[in-house]
């Protein structure tokens, strides 16, 4: 559920705080015991549906990956990673 605004009917002249958005980071696979995992958003249900749900746009930050889009285990934590954006940014009222 999408966090609401603190306070719901902030002074003109107070400070307030809205949410506008969320990040995580994915961990690196160096140690794990599976084969691996994708790169980007976690699958379907995963990072794209909290946000279709939450109605709030997000980022990723992960490794690239492969030619396929995989991080195999034992992926080096150094290796190149990259932003993915999580239900595109939009402005609202």
């Amino acid at each position: 559920m999408t966090p609401a605004d603190i306070p719901a009917s902030p002074d003109p002249t107070g400070t307030a705080v809205y949410v506008v958005g969320w990040f995580h980071t994915h961990t690196p696979t160096l140690n794990v015991t599976f084969s691996g995992r994708p790169s980007g958003p976690s699958p379907s249900p995963g990072d794209e549906a909290w946000a279709t749900d939450n109605n709030l746009p997000g980022l990723v930050y992960d490794y690239i990956g492969d030619f396929f889009g995989w991080i195999p285990q034992g992926h080096p934590i150094n290796d190149p990673a990259k932003l993915y954006d999580i239900k595109k940014p939009e402005r609202r009222l």
